[in-house]
């Protein structure tokens, strides 16, 4: 985390893009957004782990893990996107499918968890529906934090007719 952190400070991104805190895996930092978490694992710890083990001072097991956390990145970047041709559907799949072969390979103490069995459907929400950015984390987290602000004590039966609203 450290190494990540100084890669953090090393590295311009683009104005639209939001920078997380430093110190985000302090204990005193707190919870970190969606947005957060998808520029530290997307941009800044692809830097990282690529300086630290896709060189020659890297180990043939980090070059693996190195390869196996790219196929995920790849597949959350295909699935992010905002236009989507069935080649990139295609796409997804081979590196998904990829990621969690070797993720199982790699760490074989390690579990599926449901996120996983889903992330195998993604692809057929993509050719069902086509790329929906309003389905991406955020949209959810927005929610969330609605709902965790709602005082619903003594308000029986009138959070339903909230919630509602909140989504037209």
């Amino acid at each position: 985390m450290q190494a990540v952190a100084a890669d953090m400070k090393r590295t311009q991104v683009p104005s639209w893009v939001s920078p997380p805190p430093i110190d985000w895996g302090q204990p005193r930092r707190g919870k970190l957004s969606a947005n957060n978490w998808e520029v530290i694992c997307t941009i800044h710890l692809v830097f990282t782990l690529l300086r630290l083990w896709g060189g020659s001072t890297g180990t043939e097991r980090q070059r693996e893990m190195l390869k196996n956390y790219m196929d995920l990145i790849q597949a959350i970047r295909i699935a992010t996107m905002k236009a989507i041709a069935r080649v990139d559907i295609e796409e997804y799949r081979a590196c998904i499918y990829r990621h969690l072969t070797d993720y199982k390979r790699l760490y074989p103490h390690a579990k599926i968890n449901p996120i996983h069995h889903a992330a195998l459907h993604a692809d057929e929400k993509l050719e069902d529906f086509g790329p929906i950015p309003s389905h991406n984390a955020g949209h959810y987290e927005r929610s969330i934090y609605v709902m965790q602000e709602m005082n619903t004590n003594n308000k029986f039966g009138t959070t339903k007719h909230t919630l509602h609203a909140l989504g037209s």
